[in-house]
């Protein structure tokens, strides 16, 4: 499979709606793994990455998952293509930043990665849309499982598995979901959320990067503790953690709708408005304006398309996220505009490719309430 083949068909997992109310948008779970006799690659030589390469492939070739998939070392990456996966979060900032002796393999549709060579030999990542945990976690203890029987990993029987950081020592388990809470933004509620974090022993940061400030309203949950715990315990905390801070972004939406409907539908309308007639748009400001539209869209606010498109409308919303971003963006300008591409307004093209793009599917102005929410 050819990276430009993968860049064409976005992951289904990335772009798709999530659960039914737009909150739990997708599901990583990831496992560090390390080979026993070998140094981990942030000690290590060349020679010693390239032992683990001349191990890892020809088992992961076997992989049926990765059949017709695909792999580079990240030598071979031009850095615009490093950018690419980076935004398609295919691909880590650690990884993308090294070079020989590292390497990428990802399969045809998207939903498992394997990068070797990043902290540990093997990252595991396994996606899915919307939020299973424990269904997710078992397509992965199978994976793993298949892998263990072929590589021998370094395991000890007190600490568990061996790994290049601390914080992943044990089960090296790490589950990280993607929770899109405009609610609990606009409620000022992020502060207290981030406070939680830590009783909750949990990490809380943006979708880019590991800011407190939300991309797009867009916040990344992961257990903090991967030691001391099983998988199965890990899973079932996750998954109640997850769960509650759903409910409570429920309960948010509601109680904006009753209370203060008319900055709600106000906020929403606004975006809206933006959408269709900036002329030039940041990242962030485009990701905080689609961000509400899809808050509008769950509560029923937004003017959409026909009845029969309205769910490929909605999913356009999540793809039309992604190819804003720098890198895709920049690829688009260089197949629009070839060598002219470095003269032309990035953020100028942003607004534009939303104009193409969503606002068809998205009259302007907001939905016209049959009757609006009783203040209290």
């Amino acid at each position: 499979m050819r990276l430009s083949t993968l860049l064409n068909h976005p992951a289904p997992w990335l772009t798709s709606l999530g659960d039914g109310d737009d909150i739990a948008l997708y599901t990583r779970i990831s496992l560090a793994r390390n080979l026993p006799d070998l140094p981990f690659p942030g000690w290590s030589l060349p020679e010693h990455r390239q032992a683990v390469l001349n191990r890892v492939l020809p088992v992961l070739q076997e992989l049926p998952e990765l059949k017709n998939g695909f792999y580079s070392e990240i030598s071979d990456l031009p850095l615009q293509e490093r950018h690419l996966l980076l935004e398609r979060q295919l691909l880590s900032t650690e990884l993308a930043a090294r070079d020989a002796g590292c390497a990428v393999a990802v399969s045809r549709n998207q939903s498992l990665d394997i990068l070797i060579n990043e902290e540990d030999h093997l990252r595991l990542r396994l996606y899915q849309s919307g939020c299973d945990i424990p269904a997710l976690w078992a397509e992965m203890d199978r994976l793993d499982t298949w892998i263990e029987n072929r590589l021998q990993y370094a395991y000890d029987a007190q600490l568990g598995h061996l790994t290049s950081c601390p914080s992943n020592l044990g089960t090296g388990l790490r589950i990280t979901v993607a929770l899109h809470l405009p609610g609990i933004s606009m409620a000022n509620l992020a502060p207290q959320l981030m406070n939680a974090a830590e009783k909750l022993n949990i990490t809380i940061r943006s979708l880019y990067g590991d800011g407190p400030e939300a991309f797009g309203n867009v916040y990344q949950i992961s257990n903090k503790s991967t030691l001391g715990q099983s998988e199965e315990e890990i899973v079932t905390q996750m998954a109640a953690i997850v769960n509650s801070i759903a409910e409570r972004e429920r309960q948010i939406r509601l109680k904006l709708l009753q209370r203060n409907f008319t900055d709600v539908i106000d906020r929403v309308g606004r975006s809206v408005g933006t959408l269709h007639f900036a002329c030039s748009l940041s990242c962030r400001e485009a990701a905080e304006h689609l961000s509400y539209v899809r808050l509008g869209a769950a509560l029923g606010l937004v003017n959409w398309a026909p009845a029969p498109q309205r769910a490929e409308a909605r999913e356009q919303l999540s793809s039309i996220a992604l190819h804003i971003l720098p890198a895709h963006l920049k690829k688009a300008m260089i197949e629009t505009f070839g060598d002219r591409a470095e003269e032309s307004d990035q953020q100028t093209l942003r607004a534009f490719y939303i104009h193409k793009n969503l606002c068809p599917a998205l009259p302007y102005g907001a939905k016209e309430p049959d009757a609006a929410p009783t203040n209290d």
